[in-house]
């Protein structure tokens, strides 16, 4: 569970990358403080889009952009399209 702005969010895929990271810091005999950063977003943005189906009814979509650490230039970023991918899982991707 990664405690994200406030709030707690989880998913499997989300777990899996933050005891991959927890190791790698281990390993490398770095200071907690690192798991720290590591894991925690510089900055979510949270958008809802409306987008006017055939139907003629207004049905919104959310997306997220989750942005790490830009101190070695530009974010790396990607876009996925998928009713079940949750803002969990792009932490886990960032």
């Amino acid at each position: 569970m990664a405690h994200i702005s406030g709030a707690y969010i989880t998913s499997a895929f989300l777990e899996n990358t933050l005891v991959a990271i927890k190791r790698g810091v281990e390993l490398a005999n770095l200071p907690p403080e690192f798991f720290e950063a590591l894991t925690r977003p510089q900055r979510i943005l949270v958008v809802n889009i409306p987008v006017k189906m055939d139907n003629g009814k207004i049905q919104f979509f959310e997306g997220y952009r989750v942005q790490h650490c830009d101190v070695l230039g530009p974010f790396k970023g990607g876009v996925r399209f998928h009713p079940e991918v949750t803002l969990a899982d792009d932490v886990a991707l960032a």
